[in-house]
């Protein structure tokens, strides 16, 4: 039986929101600390926070690729070695792969 090639949309969809909410942080605080914010007794605090936010955040995104669960089933998942340089994990309950929307580079 063939497998069934799916687009995990909501992966693709949490990436973007966790990659712009990272930016407006990033841009921010740059922002705020060139306009005078470097100078305030909170700006070690808020190079902290923003530091670890930004950390959390780039962690959320990737280890999404160590712990891919199945959509469907919420199985862990192993990565298609085939697929390159597309990132696809096959879920054999499903028998769907899925497609992350992301590529190796070569």
């Amino acid at each position: 039986m063939k497998r069934e090639i799916r687009v995990d949309r909501s992966f693709i969809k949490r990436s973007l929101i966790a990659g712009g909410v990272f930016m407006l942080l990033v841009s921010g605080t740059v922002v705020w600390a060139s306009r005078g914010g470097d100078k305030l007794p909170a700006y070690p605090t808020v190079m902290t926070g923003t530091v670890i936010v930004g950390f959390a955040i780039w962690a959320s995104i990737f280890v999404s690729f160590f712990y891919y669960l199945c959509p469907r089933c919420n199985r862990k998942l192993s990565v298609v070695k085939e697929a390159k340089p597309a990132i696809h994990y096959y879920c054999p309950d499903c028998n769907i792969e899925w497609d992350l929307g992301w590529r190796h580079r070569n």
